[in-house]
């Protein structure tokens, strides 16, 4: 057997006494029947109890379309593998029937004829579904699971199985006949339900004119059509029942009343017409709530308590509030309580929707309180004033509470309407709300601010922007981009022009807090730095020599995060290509000197540049000569440099075979000197030639170029 058959075993031999769980030993007795006639024997002079309950199996499938079984003690039918088809099964009061099979496709079908009477009666008795499919239907004013006419229900438990309850007349599918009176209980821990009733009955709960109803909902996936309500109380009733769903995926839908005029019903509630309203708690599951005058509420000028502590609920109404109580002829809803917990996810999503935040009644006001989310992608929240003109909340969102608009832009979709006050601890990101002006409009307290900017002589100023909630990204408003301003750097908004007050960005907390009355001014100035490039230096560091690499100092540049290029000269001229921070030398800078241009720059602010001052003539172990210039006019001077030589050699520069210079290299082995051609020197192109010399005066080193003299 596996866990979940034996789990159900357990649970078809278990019941309640004093608010204690008694589990069942062995059972009294046990038969399998074959007939019609056995199985009702074996039913109606059973002797079982919740502890030991008597077990009736059937041996074959047995259809008596006009028969009627009567429970006689604590008996449980088990379908095993067969189906039964009967006209009417009545649980004698304060016994109790447990149903059970081998699977869901065992069917137990109850179609009873009897306008009064229920298909399966629990009045004072108690019922229990663990297994195999149930279909029960009643045209008449008894439920079709539950009470006959002007009878309650008793106790309903649904564990498992498929469960299809049909009421076609003022009964509910599953709970109370038509004016039931006493108490019903209505469990459902799994399994398939489908429930339909019709006129002023409940698919899952209260009949017309009955009393109300206890329902839990703890798991399994249940589909609720009714007149008055998919689940909830029937219309006109004596006494308001509760609605309790702890998880689950309940979908509970009110249809039209059929002959009762233009009246509808709502999704989960009741249609209590002068009585209080009663409770509906969801703690858990996925619920899907469609009603006419309500989808989740309670028509009553003393609405009851609606708690949503957590779940995915969606609930929709064509003339009413989604979400809210109505008192008939008072658009602006009755009293009650409704609260969404932090865990809970309510969407109201048609353009036709409501949530109405109550009116008026004997003196106490209506509240909706909002801790979790509450999605709004087109629909009204209304906030009616209070007659009196309290200044007391009628809509209070949480530290923690939320309400959005479409999934895709949180602002946009909804719109809160009304004269009446609402507390604002959480977010409202809609942005259509008709906030307060003079006496009309609804007035927000706390998260209510009216941001404006100041761009002090930068690009447009950005549009103002409301924010209903403690930041910008919190409200689902988009913070301004930047502005610019010409020769500056934004660095930020502040509340201060000075910049001696609050930096804000969109996760800032904003300051202050709103009366209702008006929304709390925040003025936010551009703060903007122009920026003064200082300790630029520009230096270089490595040695002067062919092979080695040269390094661009910047120097102590403030600020910090000033951007720089580089540009690399010898002897003034730019080297192709030369623009990196450092430079390696090659042949082509031997003999020259070389300088540095360092830029520095900020983004949208000022530039400097400086160039470094020139190093030492580039050394190198190979021949070179460099001339300043090689067209020398009459008279000039221009500059000569060679490398290659040894440290100290002596040497000569001649000019046109003429000596201009004699001197020594330095200890790089190199010669360089400003000269002029001697005046016997003809005009024409003449050599420029350096000589190196041993100590003995033998020439040990020559280098020439060809010049043109004029």
């Amino acid at each position: 057997m596996s866990h979940r058959r034996q789990f159900l075993t357990l649970l078809a031999s278990t019941t309640l006494a004093g608010g204690l769980l008694v589990v069942a030993g062995s059972p009294a007795s046990a038969a399998s029947v074959d007939t019609f006639a056995e199985l009702a024997t074996a039913l109606s002079t059973c002797s079982g109890t919740p502890a030991a309950p008597t077990v009736v199996t059937l041996a074959a499938d047995i259809s008596q379309p006009e028969g009627e079984l009567t429970i006689g003690c604590a008996a449980t039918l088990n379908l095993g593998v067969h189906d039964l088809a009967v006209a009417r099964i009545v649980i004698t009061t304060g016994k109790q029937l447990t149903i059970d099979a081998a699977s869901p496709a065992s069917e137990l079908t109850v179609i009873t004829p009897t306008y009064l009477r229920a298909a399966i009666g629990t009045t004072g008795a108690t019922l229990i579904v663990n297994q195999g499919t149930v279909t029960a239907e009643n045209e008449g004013g008894g439920a079709a699971i539950g009470g006959d006419y002007e009878r309650a229900a008793g106790t309903i438990t649904i564990n498992d199985g498929v469960v299809k309850a049909t009421s076609g007349s003022h009964g509910a599918a599953i709970g109370s006949g038509e004016g039931g009176v006493g108490a019903s209980t209505i469990t459902i821990n799994g399994g398939t339900v489908t429930a339909t009733s019709d006129h002023g009955a409940a698919a899952i709960g209260g009949g017309y004119a009955s009393a109300g109803s206890t329902i839990t909902i703890n798991g399994g996936t249940i589909d609720a059509v009714g007149g008055s309500a998919g689940i909830g109380d029937g219309v006109y009733l004596s006494s308001a029942g509760t609605v309790t769903i702890n998880g689950g995926t309940v979908t509970a839908e009110a249809s039209n009343f059929g002959g009762m005029g233009n009246i509808e019903g709502v999704g989960i509630g009741g249609m209590n017409s002068g009585v209080a309203g009663g409770v509906v708690t969801i703690n858990g599951g996925t619920i899907t709530a469609r009603g006419g005058t309500s989808g989740i509420g309670y028509v009553s000028p003393d609405g009851g308590v609606i708690a949503i502590n957590a779940g995915d609920v969606t609930t929709t109404a064509l003339g009413g509030p989604a979400l809210g109580t109505l008192d008939y002829g008072d658009p602006r809803g009755a009293t009650g309580t409704i609260s969404i917990g932090k865990d809970a996810l309510v969407t109201v999503p048609n353009a036709w929707d409501r949530v109405v935040v109550g009116g008026t009644y004997g003196g106490v006001h209506g509240s909706l309180l909002v801790d979790g989310t509450l999605r709004l992608p087109d629909a009204e929240v209304l906030v009616p004033a209070y007659e009196d003109g309290a200044k007391t909340p009628n809509l209070t969102v949480g530290p923690t509470g939320r309400i959005l608009g479409a999934v895709d832009d949180p602002s946009f979709g909804g719109n809160i309407s009304g004269d009446g006050w609402i507390q604002n601890d959480g977010t409202i990101a809609l942005s259509h709300v008709q906030t307060r002006v003079g006496n009309s409009g609804v007035a927000i307290s706390h998260h209510h601010y009216a941001v404006s900017f100041d761009s002090r002589g930068g690009s447009p100023a950005p549009a103002p922007v409301i924010v209903f909630a403690d930041s910008f990204t919190r409200g689902a408003r988009t913070f301004p981009a930047a502005p610019t301003k010409a020769g500056s750097v934004f660095a930020g908004w502040n509340t201060h022009a000075d910049g001696s007050g609050t930096t804000v960005t969109a996760d800032t907390i904003l300051p202050g807090s709103s009366n209702g009355l008006a929304a709390v001014p925040i003025a936010l100035h551009a703060q903007w730095i122009t920026h003064e490039i200082t300790g630029l230096n520009p230096q270089i560091t490595g040695t002067a020599r062919e092979g080695k690499t040269l390094t661009a100092q910047t120097g102590s540049v403030a600020p910090h995060d000033a951007h720089f290029s580089y540009r690399w000269y010898e002897d003034g001229h730019p080297i192709p290509g030369a623009t990196d921070k450092t430079l390696r030398l090659g042949g082509f800078q031997a003999a020259r000197r070389i300088s540095v241009r360092i830029t520095a720059s900020v983004p949208d602010g000022p530039t400097v540049s400086k160039i470094s001052a020139k190093t030492s003539y580039v050394s190198s172990a190979h021949k070179h000569l460099v001339i300043s210039d090689h067209t020398i006019n009459h008279r000039a001077t221009f500059h000569v440099a060679a490398t290659g030589l040894k440290p100290g050699q002596r040497a000569k520069i001649w000019l046109g075979g003429k000596l201009a210079y004699t001197g020594r290299a330095d200890s790089t082995g190199t010669v360089h000197r400003t000269v002029r051609f001697p005046t016997s020197v003809e005009p024409g192109h003449r050599r420029v030639r350096v000589s190196g010399y041993s100590s003995s005066g033998d020439r040990t080193y020559t280098i020439f170029t060809v010049v043109t003299y004029r």
